[in-house]
């Protein structure tokens, strides 16, 4: 059961020596966005500091955090030497949650909990209220 009006996840890694290209071919996944270190932002108008990987959570079951979490990794491989090795970019698992009202509440299952945890995957939480009327 779930309160949130909506929520959203990505899975992001970060780095200076991050390649896109080796870490997407170790994940078998196309990423959402890429980019390697110094390449330029049209959002920051600058050089981006660090190299990033991102791959975003599907848009189905609009209010489900479980789902979209356990969809999103279903979709990479389960393999404990590749996460140790991808460890070096600090993967984590963003959620953006928005909220209906002013308190609202989500669960993670175990077994989500534990896909999170056998990947080194640290979860990242976004809460957004209400919108002000």
């Amino acid at each position: 059961m779930s309160d949130l009006d909506y929520c959203v996840v990505s899975l992001r890694l970060s780095g200076d020596d991050l390649d896109p290209a080796a870490v997407t071919a170790r994940l078998g996944v196309e990423p959402t966005r890429a980019w390697r270190t110094g390449d330029w932002s049209e959002t920051h108008k600058r050089p981006r500091p660090k190299g990033g990987w991102i791959l975003e959570g599907p848009a189905g079951e609009p209010r489900d955090l479980d789902a979209k979490i356990k969809a999103l990794l279903a979709a990479l491989p389960h393999n404990p030497d590749l996460w140790r090795e991808l460890a070096a970019f600090k993967p984590d698992m963003f959620c953006g949650l928005f909220m209906l009202d002013s308190n609202a509440e989500t669960a993670l299952t175990p077994a989500t909990l534990a896909m999170l945890a056998e990947r080194g995957l640290t979860l990242g939480l976004d809460i957004y209220g209400p919108a002000d009327e």
